[in-house]
């Protein structure tokens, strides 16, 4: 699993760093498109969103825990002993709570 993360890792940042190298070794000289540089960025970019779905088909202790997580009903009643409470005071509430 590490192999494949790491080399789509590189596979997505290669194209941003070799974009950079060129423009480093010409001293600004040559003018890629636009174009070119949006889609090097954007495929750097795009690693943090695969990265997850990666570790979630890869990783069967990652697969399980989030098919739970997705599967879970949405009219479950929720466990009000696991919920912080917080108790909110107006402005007058809280000058009166100081004195």
């Amino acid at each position: 699993m590490l192999i494949i993360v790491v080399t789509v890792f590189a596979l997505c940042w290669l194209p941003g760093q070799v974009y950079h190298l060129i423009i480093a070794v010409t001293v600004w000289k040559v003018q890629l498109p636009r174009i070119v540089m949006n889609l090097c960025y954007w495929f750097g970019h795009a690693n943090s969103a695969i990265n997850p779905w990666l570790y979630i088909v890869m990783s069967s202790k990652i697969n399980s825990a989030f098919t739970r997580m997705v599967s879970r009903k949405s009219s479950q009643p929720l466990n009000r002993s696991r919920m912080a409470t917080t108790e909110v005071l107006t402005p007058k509430e809280m000058d009166e709570s100081c004195v």
